[in-house]
């Protein structure tokens, strides 16, 4: 059961981060949030720079969802992801949440007949969606004397674009990986998709493209 508590409710509003929530493509409301970054406890060092945990504090809490973005008042081009609001902390107009901060853009691009050329090659389905990337180099050894050298990449993007649609994926899609100055861009192969696990997030797993041809 939650109790209204006056005090929490205020205090946050005092000393908390004014944030702003992007609920629709024309509509950002305002709320406010106490957070904890990340400890040394997190495995690799773009989560630790990335990953946040805490507390939003809103008039109108039952319209804060997984998935939405957000970005402090004053930092406005830094952009968080929600991957997750609960109900844990037992204050009415407050939620627990755990967000992700953007660092990277993707384009998603699916395989598709085009009727100019008469040939097949891959479309862009979404552009310049906010994502969070993170990256593992995997060495194992080959068949073949010496090593293999294989970099796995984890994608984070919202579950849903800003008008509400979910956004639809396939294995055997790619996607095109910017970082956030845009001077920076790589194609990488669809292996796995997770769209259940966290509540706000697609988790997407790939590795560089190394197909030949578009």
């Amino acid at each position: 059961m939650n109790y209204p508590e006056a005090y929490a409710h205020i205090y946050q509003k005092m000393e908390g981060f004014k944030i702003k929530i992007k609920v629709s493509s024309t509509e950002e409301i305002t709320g406010y949030l106490s957070l904890n970054p990340s400890t040394r406890s997190t495995y690799d060092i773009a989560m630790r720079d990335a990953t946040i945990d805490g507390l939003i504090t809103m008039d109108d809490i039952k319209r804060l969802k997984p998935g939405q973005i957000f970005y402090r008042e004053i930092n406005p081009n830094e952009i968080f992801i929600l991957q997750s609001v609960n109900q844990f902390e037992m204050q009415f107009y407050t939620r627990n949440i755990n967000a992700i901060k953007q660092n990277s853009t993707v384009t998603i691009q699916r395989l598709g007949y085009d009727e100019k050329t008469g040939e097949e090659n891959y479309q862009d389905v979404y552009t310049d969606v906010i994502s969070f990337v993170t990256m593992e180099l995997r060495d194992e050894k080959n068949f073949q004397p010496g090593v293999e050298d294989e970099t796995r990449i984890s994608l984070q993007i919202p579950k849903r674009d800003l008008d509400g649609n979910l956004y639809v994926l396939n294995n055997g899609d790619r996607f095109i990986l910017s970082n956030l100055e845009k001077d920076m861009a790589r194609k990488v192969k669809i292996e796995s998709i997770d769209e259940y696990g966290v509540p706000g997030v697609i988790r997407i797993f790939g590795t560089y493209e190394t197909r030949t041809g578009e």
